[in-house]
């Protein structure tokens, strides 16, 4: 009886995990940087000043 539970709860916990990632990895992404990592893409973003 305890075998067939631990069976159970780790086939839950494996469907589960998968299932996250999934739908985790269908989401739309925003793209793009967010800034601060020195990439220089928020700054080709940004509108040119003139000096």
């Amino acid at each position: 009886m305890i075998r067939d539970f631990q069976t159970i709860a780790a086939w839950t916990v494996v469907t589960l995990t998968v299932a996250l990632f999934l739908k985790n990895s269908f989401k739309k992404r925003k793209g793009g940087c967010g800034g601060g990592c020195g990439c220089g893409t928020s700054a080709a973003k940004s509108p040119k000043t003139r000096n």
